[in-house]
């Protein structure tokens, strides 16, 4: 197929991608669910969370550290604010650096809904089969490749849109699945810079003030007040 043509279909699906998930960010961050709670989860409210992060891009096929983040979240009565470290690994690329997590807080029952926009800085390094070759037998009754790769490393940012539920398992800890689509710069990945990370981890709540909405109140009866 001509180059030409094919980078232009890439751009016009990452377009497309980016426009379904800023249209879903903001269908949820401004239309809040008929059977959703109140969102007041009381300020001063901070956790620790912990995702894994390489669903959808496993085997992984290298002896490597799998995808991940680690954050510490800020709650903000309607939003949340994470920051923290996030790496997205991949067979022959890795990106990793610290990252900025802007989400919009919505409680549906006992779970919680946070959608997000993130920015990220770091660092980008890919190997590529650059200098390989192809090679035939003598006896022309066989083929193969032998790999030649090389290495490059630069700085990287980025951004991304997300999607986490939040489940709580204790009084302060919580189980939670996520899936963000990320757009990474740097020359290492050149044609390749859209990563889709989804997976499963768990979070732990501490400090802050308890929120009225959510304290149950029992009615005194008559001679209880002895």
């Amino acid at each position: 197929m001509i180059p030409h043509v094919v980078a232009a279909r890439s751009r016009s699906r990452s377009a497309a991608t980016w426009f379904v998930a800023l249209t879903i960010f903001g269908l949820l961050a401004v239309v809040e669910p008929a059977c959703a709670q109140s969102m007041s989860a009381g300020s001063g409210i901070y956790s620790v969370k912990a995702d894994w992060l390489q669903v959808g891009a496993m085997p992984l096929g290298r002896d490597a550290l799998h995808s991940g983040s680690v954050g510490v979240m800020a709650d903000m009565d309607h939003w949340v604010v994470d920051l923290g470290w996030l790496r997205a690994a991949r067979a022959l690329s890795t990106v990793q650096g610290g990252y900025l997590t802007i989400d919009r807080r919505l409680d549906w029952g006992n779970a919680l809904v946070l959608p997000g926009l993130s920015l990220f800085g770091g660092s980008a390094e890919a190997s590529r089969d650059t200098t390989g070759y192809n090679w035939t037998a003598a006896s022309g009754t066989g083929t193969g490749h032998v790999a030649r790769y090389t290495h490059s490393r630069a700085m990287s940012f980025g951004g991304g849109a997300s999607l986490a539920i939040e489940y709580p398992s204790r009084s302060t800890v919580a189980v939670r699945a996520s899936v963000a689509q990320w757009m990474f710069s740097g020359q290492p990945l050149t044609n390749d810079r859209q990563r889709t990370l989804a997976g499963a981890g768990l979070t732990v709540r501490f400090g802050g003030r308890p929120d009225a909405s959510r304290l149950r109140v029992e009615p005194t009866r008559r001679g209880d007040d002895r």
